[in-house]
C-alpha cells in the first residue's frame, strides 16, 4: 500500500511549499489562493500520515535487508520531521478556514471545537501571517525531498538517481 500511498504526500506538499513560495501580490490577493494553500497543505499532511503508517507496516521487509537496514530508522525519522514541519501550517490553515463566517456557521453546535478553534486563532494567524509560514515551506521542501531521496534510495538502489546518490551519501 506505501508504494502508492507515499506519491500524494509528495506532490501534494511539494505543491503546497512551492505556492506558499511563491509571493507575487497579484497572486497572493485572489480569493481562491488561501483556500488553494491550505487544501493543499492539509491534503498533504493528512497523506503524509497515511504513507507514514503504511511505511511502518512494511518496514520488517527492509529491514531484514542488510544493505537497506541502515536506511530505514533515518527514511522514518526525516518523514516524521516533514510530518511535524507541514502540519505547522496545515493546522494553522484549518483553524483560520474554521473562522471563516461559512464555516463559523456550520460549527456553532460543535462547542468544543469552536472553543478551541477560537483559542488557537491568534497563533495560527501569526503561523500564516508573520514570516513564519515561507521559512517553514522551504525547510519541508528540503524535508520532503530528503525523505523522498532516502525511501528512493530503498526501493531503487543508492545509484538510481544523482540526486538519490547525493541524499544519501550526506547520511552514509
Amino acid at each position: 500500500m506505501h508504494p502508492f500511498i507515499v506519491h500524494f504526500p509528495i506532490a501534494f506538499l511539494m505543491l503546497y511549499a512551492l505556492c506558499e513560495l511563491l509571493r507575487f501580490q497579484k497572486i497572493t490577493v485572489q480569493p481562491f489562493w488561501f483556500y488553494l494553500k491550505a487544501s493543499l497543505s492539509i491534503i498533504g499532511v493528512i497523506s503524509a500520515l497515511a504513507a507514514i503508517i503504511t511505511g511502518g507496516m512494511i518496514e520488517a521487509m527492509f529491514r531484514s535487508i542488510p544493505e537497506k537496514n541502515a536506511i530505514v530508522p533515518v527514511h522514518e525519522m526525516w518523514a516524521m520531521i516533514t510530518l511535524i514541519i507541514f502540519a505547522i501550517p496545515a493546522i494553522a490553515y484549518l483553524i483560520t478556514w474554521m473562522q471563516a463566517p461559512e464555516c463559523a456557521k456550520s460549527l456553532e453546535r460543535c462547542t468544543s471545537i469552536k472553543k478551541i478553534s477560537n483559542a488557537l486563532s491568534p497563533l495560527a494567524k501569526k503561523v500564516l501571517t508573520t514570516k513564519i509560514v515561507v521559512p517553514l515551506a522551504l525547510i519541508g521542501l528540503v524535508s520532503v525531498s530528503i525523505t523522498g531521496g532516502l525511501g528512493g534510495a530503498m526501493v531503487h538502489g543508492i545509484n538510481f538517481d544523482p540526486t538519490v546518490a547525493f541524499i544519501y551519501n550526506l547520511f552514509f
